[in-house]
């Protein structure tokens, strides 16, 4: 419902935006820095139907978000996942990070068991990785 999260972790930093109004007041935002411009607003402005409309920066969305909530982590999670030696790892990334807010309910043990279960056991050594950096974040 709306108004009940109290967390939302954020692949892409404007569908943190795109779903705000789930986030309960003073909730916590953990989102990555990567923007991916929606094909309306890039063939907009490409087209030049509306000249000077520039494209939403991490700043304004940062802006909008902390109308609802001071508690805004952004991680250029991209980055991180490099370092763990899998760019792929970026959701565990922000896994680690989301896991040291106040009151998450999972565990550090509790994760670490869940990534092993879930990813393939070629990458058990590298997602973890990520999950301590992004815990580091």
């Amino acid at each position: 419902p709306y108004g009940m999260a109290d967390q939302i972790i954020a692949m892409e930093a404007t569908e943190a935006l795109r779903y705000i109004e789930y986030l309960k007041i003073d909730g916590s935002v953990i989102m990555n820095t990567r923007l991916m411009h929606p094909v309306i607003e890039t063939s907009t402005i490409v087209n030049k139907r509306r000249e000077n409309l520039p494209y939403i920066t991490l700043e304004q969305i940062t802006g909008q978000l902390s109308k609802v909530t001071k508690n805004i982590k952004t991680i250029d999670a991209n980055s991180i996942a490099a370092e763990s030696g899998n760019p792929r790892t970026e959701n565990i990334v922000l896994l680690g990070a989301a896991s040291r807010t106040h009151g998450f309910p999972l565990s550090r043990d509790q994760l670490i068991e869940a990534v092993k279960k879930i990813v393939p056991e070629r990458t058990i050594d590298a997602n973890i990785k990520a999950f301590s950096l992004g815990e580091e974040a």
